[in-house]
């Protein structure tokens, strides 16, 4: 989930308006919002930053927070529609706004997060923008800025897509084996924390944006993950856009979806063990195993599939209990017992965490280490 303060913490910081900030006080014509987030979207892209944003409640010029009355959600579009559906219907978008409300200092302030533009240009009812400094162009009138969007949008690739994100420098070197990708630079690792950040930065490792802070490409995970269950539910990105938004049109899979979660879903409503993640060589299997005995079950099968059911509980924003464990294995309410040391293993392992330590051994829930850690 977005965290809203750190982004315009992030937003303010950089002290003026740029090619992926845009601030407002009050002005909020549903036409000018659409031709900023097209411009927003494609500056977004060919700086390579993962978002761009307006932001209402604050001074252009000398960044000072107002506040603001501005409502997205009670706005209307063209033909009195909603102008949030309205916007998403008439820009060519890879993805979804994201809308933040924010309260400072006594002040209400609004964020509207638009993601970068993919394989193409982002355009608004036809008309593709640009934001060249502070201004809002057309992007037909500006042909060496349209052709170096261009360059971008097609040399982008899977890799370079962000799975982990809102990081502190502390859970970069947690989640990533630093040490290891030094080793096989063969070069001594930096004494300090920023020179290190430099160096894996400078090698796409890792990244920093305005929108998500530190975060990991999907090919430094691949490469120098300690854990990769625990890049589980980073932020779901097509291979391929275009072919993805076509097979979406024709019914034949989702454009984006939340494929870990459905496969987990599945398996836990068929009490299956949970799936195997086997590292290969130089490459990366997923083994989904049919029905097995919770008798035959070996403790790393268990202590993955209670892994496995408190990430799926997370991000419903549901805690995993002692119930919901039994309810997952098919377990009577007679032998909590057993669940207990089920539970028991799986935090001794390292995989799950106890949300609120304080409780008794009944009133306890718990979550994934690595949301305990955030």
């Amino acid at each position: 989930m977005r965290d809203w303060d750190k982004v315009l913490d992030r937003l303010l910081s950089e002290g003026r308006e740029s090619e992926v900030v845009e601030f407002k006080e009050s002005n909020a014509d549903p036409v000018m919002i659409g031709e900023r987030l097209s411009s927003l979207a494609n500056s977004a892209a060919l700086v390579g930053q993962p978002a761009g944003y307006l932001v209402w409640g604050v001074q252009d010029k000398d960044l000072v927070v107002v506040g603001t009355t501005v409502d997205l959600r009670s706005l209307k579009g063209k033909g009195n529609e909603d102008l949030l559906p309205w916007l998403s219907r008439s820009l060519t978008l890879d993805g979804e706004l994201l809308v933040g409300e924010i309260e400072r200092a006594g002040h209400r302030l609004v964020v509207l997060e638009v993601p970068a533009a993919v394989g193409r240009p982002v355009r608004f009812r036809g008309e593709a923008y640009m934001r060249r400094q502070s201004y809002c162009k057309v992007l037909g009138s500006e042909p060496v800025l349209e052709r170096h969007l261009w360059e971008r949008l097609t040399t982008q690739t899977f890799e370079d897509c962000v799975v982990a994100q809102d990081l502190e420098p502390g859970d970069l070197f947690e989640i990533l084996d630093v040490d290891s990708f030094f080793q096989l630079m063969h070069v001594p690792r930096p004494a300090s924390q920023d020179a290190v950040l430099q160096v894996l930065v400078g090698a796409g490792v890792i990244r920093y944006s305005l929108s998500t802070g530190w975060s990991v490409a999907a090919g430094g995970a691949l490469l120098f993950a300690r854990d990769l269950r625990r890049f589980v539910d980073g932020t779901p990105q097509s291979r391929n856009e275009w072919m993805a938004r076509v097979m979406r049109m024709i019914g034949v899979c989702e454009e984006r979806g939340s494929g870990w979660d459905k496969i987990v879903e599945a398996v836990e409503e068929a009490v299956l063990p949970a799936p195997r993640v086997v590292l290969d060589g130089r490459s990366t299997r997923v083994v989904l195993l049919g029905p097995r005995q919770l008798s035959l079950m070996d403790t790393d099968d268990r202590i993955n599939a209670i892994y496995f059911h408190a990430c799926l509980r997370y991000v419903n924003q549901r805690p995993m209990t002692n119930t919901s464990v039994r309810e997952r294995f098919g377990i009577t309410a007679g032998n909590r017992a057993q669940v207990s040391r089920f539970i028991k293993e799986a935090l001794d392992s390292g995989a799950i965490a106890i949300e609120n330590p304080g409780a008794g051994t009944k009133a306890r829930r718990y979550l994934p280490s690595w949301a305990a850690a955030g």
